[in-house]
């Protein structure tokens, strides 16, 4: 029978990404057949093992859903919220009993997110070793865009210990007011990077619109809308999204 590692089995069940679900093991949250475990290499036996996380049984979903959604300014990614905010997870009609976000976006980005309750594919898309290309378009405001100030941007900076280096940056177009379109290509993203890019360059960002996840685009859709994906997407998606543990 096949055997998973504990981390991945949480995920998978959506209770949390990969991160979270390591800390709630850490913590001695959950357990396995009634011992408590916090080991997150442990392996389970799917349809065997009895998993509990704070003494509720956890169980893997009878069915996947996913959804693309352009997600307007102003929302957040969190499936919950303490401060009553717009939750991006809410614009979605889904038979789903809860849906996590594949990365996110801050409350004041836009644009195309995936939802699911398939916690292996969003591992897949948000962690870098799987090599998932992200395209953003960045409307900014500063000093002029030159040749030299690209390359420093693509060549990457440190800022408070932490790497920032984007696949690439080009210049793409111009806005109103002698504004500046700015287009980042990551496969990686580290807390808020672009903003903190272009801040560390004097620019000021109008708008950051994340426009394109691996082949996904949003094709049309308008702020607030959503679209479930197809059987052939998602098996791209995961085809793209080369690797994996055990």
């Amino acid at each position: 029978m096949k055997t998973i590692r504990i981390s991945r089995y949480l995920a998978n069940a959506g209770v949390g990404s990969r991160r979270a679900c390591d800390g709630l093991i850490a913590a001695g949250n959950v357990t396995v057949n009634d011992s408590v475990i916090t080991e997150t290499h442990y392996r389970v036996t799917e349809g065997l093992d009895r998993v509990c996380v704070d003494g509720s049984v956890v169980h893997l979903p009878e069915h996947h859903y996913y959804y693309l959604l352009n997600k307007p300014k102003g929302y957040v990614c969190s499936h919950a919220s303490r401060f009553d905010e717009n939750l991006a997870v809410n614009l979605i009609e889904s038979p789903a009993p809860r849906l996590f976000s594949a990365g996110r976006l801050d409350k004041q980005s836009e644009g195309l997110i995936i939802f699911s309750n398939d916690g292996g594919l969003n591992h897949h898309i948000e962690h870098p070793r799987y090599g998932l290309v992200k395209v953003y378009h960045v409307t900014v405001h500063g000093p002029p865009i030159t040749r030299d100030m690209l390359n420093s941007m693509a060549a990457g900076i440190t800022d408070k210990g932490d790497v920032l280096k984007p696949l690439s940056v080009t210049h793409v177009g111009e806005a109103d007011y002698g504004r500046q379109i700015l287009e980042f290509r990551l496969d990686e993203g580290q807390n808020r990077e672009i903003r903190r890019l272009c801040r560390h360059f004097s620019l000021r960002v109008r708008r950051l619109q994340r426009i394109a996840i691996g082949d996904l685009v949003l094709d049309g859709l308008v702020p607030g809308e959503f679209r479930e994906l197809t059987a052939r997407e998602v098996r791209r998606m995961k085809n793209d999204a080369v690797g994996g543990d055990p």
